[in-house]
């Protein structure tokens, strides 16, 4: 009975996810995708819960084979589509469906096989082969039901093990594309470092790719005198994609961190930490924020007096500044050397600990001596920014610089240089801080120094 009920734990993972993703992300351009991947996955695990199961009757077996046809072939097709559009906001084009031809194919075949063999002959069939073993399909050489077992269950398999060779070749050659790193994702995980959404997607994908993998080799007679092994490769299952599920909740974010995942629930406070955790998701959302909002948002709570001090400078005449070093400088004078804003000066400004890819919270306050709650409050109270807008300008404070220097320097190398995981990052960001692009920001220069 246990046994059983672990074999449909991912379905029951797939549907709980679908409720809370109509609930919580129902406006992200994924949404629709997500909610797509998640139903054929759902409907996959339903029938290969139902074939692994030692109660399962040859009658519905047979059923469930016809829909199996279907959902199998679509899934791993299903699951590009939606890495597809959480690359790109473009709509599909008509060719990225061909492979619709497949499940269809196999569908309608199965349908008429059993239409011609009868229900009745194939169930005894089937329970002769269950009770049995693949031995007995000797004798059957030549029948129509033999003919069934090859398209429905050996070509089948087939078809399954190269969609799942394609999905994990697809993955390693979309982390040589991206330039994506394994300890990208060491530092994610223990060191609450910043990594790619889709990045993060790739995981529990590739675990339920092997993990098919091994059970398409492995025939239903093995597997039914392996129970252990077939509830392990379902937990497994059940865990990827309930991974996959909650990272696909910020398929609107490029990057992200543990703790904005943890963020995720936005009123996931209480009393005593309910001032850090609203902090800590403002930072977030002004990071996140296009420049129009910031302008509005600056123009209902006011603006920090160091920064006004800035702008009056600016439009009196007053040599340029970056707004880094007027953020600094503006409180430069209450720095004590060997106090914790001195040490946070020194290491952010003297050693570009800003130019780490990742850098986290939790990083600063480890090579402070500190906890990063406290840094938060410093940082917030001192600059009236959260750390990630922080961190932002100073990036873009460097990049500024490395541009004029680099004149022939690539995106992706700006990028990489500045701290950023990707050059469509390091534009977004640029942008979102100077108000144009990298380009339109180099031709100002070069036109106000003519």
């Amino acid at each position: 009975m246990l046994h059983d009920i672990l074999m449909f734990v991912p379905l029951m993972v797939c549907l709980f996810w679908m409720i809370l993703h109509v609930v919580l992300s129902f406006r992200t351009n994924s949404f629709s995708m997500v909610m797509f991947t998640l139903a054929v996955a759902g409907l996959f695990f339903m029938i290969d819960g139902y074939n692994s199961s030692i109660h399962g009757t040859p009658g519905m077996q047979i059923w469930f084979s016809i829909l199996y046809q279907l959902v199998a072939p679509s899934l791993i097709p299903v699951s590009v589509l939606y890495m597809v559009r959480l690359q790109s906001t473009d709509r599909f084009s008509a060719l990225q469906f061909l492979w619709v031809l497949i499940p269809v194919g196999m569908f309608s075949a199965t349908a008429l096989l059993t239409s011609i063999i009868g229900v009745e002959e194939l169930s005894s069939f089937l329970a002769v082969v269950n009770r049995n073993g693949l031995a007995e399909l000797s004798l059957y050489k030549g029948e129509p039901v033999y003919s069934y077992y090859v398209w429905s269950n050996l070509i089948l398999r087939v078809i399954i093990a190269f969609e799942m060779l394609y999905m994990i070749l697809y993955l390693a050659a979309l982390y040589r594309k991206k330039g994506w790193k394994i300890a990208t994702l060491w530092d994610f995980f223990a060191h609450d470092g910043r990594a790619e959404v889709l990045q993060l997607q790739t995981i529990p994908m590739m675990c339920i790719c092997i993990v098919y993998l091994v059970k398409v080799f492995l025939f239903k007679d093995y597997l039914d005198t392996h129970l252990t092994m077939t509830a392990i490769l379902s937990i497994i299952v059940a865990f990827s994609v309930f991974y996959f599920a909650l990272t696909a909740m910020f398929g609107a974010k490029e990057t992200l961190t543990k703790e904005e995942m943890r963020n995720g629930m936005r009123y996931n406070y209480n009393r005593q930490n309910k001032q850090q955790v609203v902090e800590e998701m403002i930072g977030e959302l002004i990071d996140d924020a296009e420049a129009e909002a910031l302008k509005r948002i600056r123009s209902k709570i006011g603006v920090s007096p160091e920064l006004e001090a800035w702008e009056k400078g600016e439009k009196s005449g007053e040599e340029e500044k970056s707004i880094a070093s007027a953020i600094f400088s503006a409180v430069a004078e209450s720095w004590d050397e060997d106090s914790l804003m001195g040490r946070f000066q020194k290491v952010m400004l003297e050693e570009r600990l800003y130019l780490k890819p990742g850098l986290s919270l939790g990083d600063v306050a480890e090579r402070l001596g500190s906890n990063k709650t406290y840094i938060s409050k410093m940082v917030n109270n001192t600059y009236n920014l959260g750390f990630p807008e922080l961190l932002n300008i100073l990036r873009i404070d460097y990049a500024e610089h490395y541009i004029m220097l680099h004149k022939n320097a690539k995106q992706d190398e700006i990028a990489e240089a500045c701290g950023f995981f990707s050059a469509s990052s390091f534009n977004n960001t640029f942008k979102k801080i100077t108000g144009m692009t990298p380009k339109v920001w180099v031709a100002s220069q070069e036109k106000r120094r003519v």
